[in-house]
C-alpha cells in the first residue's frame, strides 16, 4: 500500500523538491500488486458516515494497524459477505452488537471472537461500580477510625487506632476486652 503523500502529479518533483522523498520512492518501488498479505487478525466496528444519521462498518487489520475495508452499512449482511470471502481470518475483535456477532458466527466459524478493549474496560468499570455500591457500608466502616482508651489513664485523651502500631492496637483491644 502506497501512502497518499507518496503520490504526486507528473512534474511535481520539479515544482517542489520536497514532494517525493527517497523513502516514498522506495515504498513505491517495493510495493507490488499484492504486497500486503491478507489480514489474519481484524477488528470490526461501526463508523459514522454522517454522525447521528448514517453508519457503516470499518474492518481494520490489527497486525498492520491499517483500515482494510469500509462497508456502507452496519446491518451485518455486508460483514457476513466480506467474511465469507476471507476464510483466512483467525481472530475477530468486535463489540457486542448482535448483527456483528451473528455475521461473525455464521460467516467465520473458524475465527476466534474476542471483545474489544473499550468494551472490556467498560464492563470492568461497570462491575467495579456495582461491587462498590453493594459494599459501600463495609468499605466505609473499614476506613472509619476506631478510638481505643489508653489503659494507663482511664480519663486521659483517647488515641485513634491508626496512630498506634498494629501490634500495639491489637494489644490494647485485648486489654479492653
Amino acid at each position: 500500500m502506497v501512502p497518499d503523500r507518496c503520490l504526486v502529479a507528473p512534474g511535481a518533483l520539479i515544482l517542489s523538491p520536497l514532494a517525493l522523498t527517497a523513502d516514498c520512492l522506495r515504498r513505491v518501488k517495493n510495493a507490488g500488486p499484492n504486497a500486503t498479505p491478507a489480514p489474519r487478525i481484524i477488528g470490526v466496528d461501526d463508523w459514522a458516515i454522517w454522525k447521528g444519521q448514517s453508519y457503516g462498518t470499518i474492518i481494520v487489520d490489527l497486525e498492520r494497524r491499517e483500515a482494510v475495508e469500509l462497508l456502507p452499512r452496519r446491518d451485518g449482511s455486508e460483514l457476513r459477505t466480506w467474511l465469507t470471502q476471507h476464510p483466512e481470518i483467525e481472530v475477530l475483535c468486535r463489540d457486542r452488537w448482535a448483527p456483528y456477532t451473528e455475521a461473525a458466527t455464521a460467516a467465520a466459524p473458524q475465527a476466534q471472537q474476542i471483545a474489544d478493549r473499550w468494551h472490556l474496560l467498560k464492563n470492568i468499570r461497570e462491575t467495579l461500580e456495582r461491587f462498590l455500591d453493594r459494599h459501600a457500608g463495609r468499605i466505609k466502616a473499614a476506613f472509619t477510625p476506631t478510638i481505643i482508651n489508653s489503659p494507663d489513664s482511664n480519663s486521659g485523651p483517647e488515641t485513634p487506632a491508626e496512630a498506634l502500631s498494629p501490634a500495639t492496637a491489637k494489644q490494647k483491644q485485648r486489654e479492653a476486652n
